[in-house]
């Protein structure tokens, strides 16, 4: 037996648009499948189904009812089954999760400017990301123009904290300005999302206080 993938996004996008049951089985003359939602560990009633005559025991799944309609986001149960000449029958259940929503992340940096003059204070800055469920990708950090000054891979992961400490990935200190961290990640199903956050580099005296003798 055999499922191609446990978790399926039908958006279009060429990711986890479908998934693929199939089985083994021998002394059979047809074979069916059916669909069913899975709610509170409870398979309720088919919302897809069919049989065929035939030796292929496979069904692909593209995340639609009988309709033709997409289907709600949620947990399902997928039936693929095979019966003899006498009907008697034999089944495999999937589990299969619809999945079309993007990942909600959020992207901090403390502090969210930095002053890397060595003198000890804020020299670096934590960038950190978090997510309500695990991601994959790479955070990159470009200067004004788009080019590249450090990047983090990330895997499956809910969180990431990288620390910046004002130097490209050649081990120079930046010029000052503005710079962004953008983080593209891929979840589980294929959904991608994308969420920047500028960073400032400022080496100049913020304020200076005289006192009259």
């Amino acid at each position: 037996q055999r499922l191609t993938s446990g978790v399926i996004s039908p958006n279009g996008d060429g990711r986890f648009d479908s998934t693929t049951i199939a089985l083994t089985a021998t002394g059979y003359v047809r074979y069916g499948w059916a669909v069913q939602p899975y709610v509170g560990g409870i398979p309720g009633r088919s919302i897809r189904s069919g049989g065929v005559v035939g030796k292929t025991v496979s069904f692909t799944w593209d995340g639609k009812d009988g309709a033709g309609t997409l289907v709600r986001d949620g947990a399902y149960v997928l039936t693929l089954w095979v019966a003899d000449a006498s009907n008697n029958r034999a089944a495999i259940t999937k589990r299969i999760v619809v999945d079309r929503r993007p990942a909600s992340v959020a992207l901090r940096a403390t502090p969210a400017f930095i002053s890397p003059n060595g003198d000890g204070q804020s020299d670096s800055t934590v960038l950190s990301m978090t997510s309500d469920e695990p991601l994959s990708g790479r955070a990159t950090l470009s200067n004004a123009v788009g080019g590249t000054v450090r990047s983090w891979s990330f895997t499956s992961v809910r969180s990431a904290a990288w620390t910046w400490n004002g130097r490209d990935r050649d081990g120079r200190t930046v010029p000052d300005g503005r710079y962004t961290l953008r983080v593209p990640g891929i979840d589980r199903a294929g959904n991608p999302t994308v969420r920047a956050l500028d960073v400032n580099v400022d080496r100049t005296i913020r304020s200076v206080a005289w006192r009259s003798a």
